[in-house]
């Protein structure tokens, strides 16, 4: 097998290939396979505020239409845990500014500020409307 070009990696639709019958018990020989594009997508900036004053925020919902979640920290580092106990605990995960998180998940998702105040920029791309 080669190594993949730059254009396969991107995935873009190319309308020449020919279509290949799949078995779903097995697969007969190697098949191209392409992620579908989201159905949806939802871009917001949210303010944090850390605790005592703040409170840790509850920024997503837990949703099986959920395809990723995109994180960036604008203004200062951010805290994120599946629950509110690990971050009061101390096990949550630090977001440092200017860094992008992808996740694909569809757990409800809990932030702070760890400082201070912080703007949490998300993009949430859905499956489905």
């Amino acid at each position: 097998m080669t190594e993949p070009t730059i254009e396969d990696l991107a995935q873009e639709e190319y309308p020449d290939y020919p279509s290949v019958k799949v078995s779903v018990c097995h697969v007969e020989e190697p098949v191209k396979v392409q992620e579908l594009p989201s159905r949806t997508a939802t871009l917001r900036s949210i303010p944090l505020t850390a605790p005592p004053t703040g409170t840790i925020d509850q920024i997503l919902s837990k949703d099986l239409r959920r395809k990723s979640v995109t994180f960036l920290a604008a203004t200062n580092p951010v805290v994120f845990s599946d629950d509110k106990a690990s971050i009061v605990s101390g096990f949550g995960f630090t977001l440092p500014t200017g860094v992008l998180l992808r996740m694909t998940t569809t757990d409800a998702i809990y932030a702070t500020a760890t400082t201070g105040s912080a703007v949490l920029n998300i993009i949430v791309e859905n499956w489905a409307d």
